[in-house]
């Protein structure tokens, strides 16, 4: 929940930013390219949060998918890598909640 706040505060005012000033057609725009672009990665990332509420599997694999992305994607810039790896874990750790629920 604390990484989810910080990456909403980092990127969610960048973001709101982004669509008063230039609409939503930067935003879509924005969905197809993930080169030292934040905004893809944090919809799905938000996407993958909102899904965990109800299926923390499925969440946690969309989260998953979506760090190893922009990872592979900005492979050269490391301060991807640091939010890759620090959303990496908030999917495992759901994943890891879910078997926990099951295995009861």
């Amino acid at each position: 929940m604390i990484i989810s706040a910080l990456i909403v505060l980092m990127f969610g005012t960048k973001l709101i930013g982004s669509l008063l000033e230039n609409g939503i057609g930067k935003i879509t725009d924005s969905l197809f390219h993930w080169y030292d672009d934040p905004t893809a990665f944090i919809l799905s990332y938000l996407i993958g949060y909102a899904i965990i509420w109800w299926k923390p599997f499925l969440g946690g694999i969309i989260i998953i998918i979506a760090s190893l992305l922009v990872f592979i994607i900005n492979i050269n810039n490391i301060g991807f890598l640091f939010f890759a790896l620090l959303t990496v874990s908030v999917g495992l750790l759901y994943m890891f909640s879910w078997y926990d629920n099951k295995k009861r």
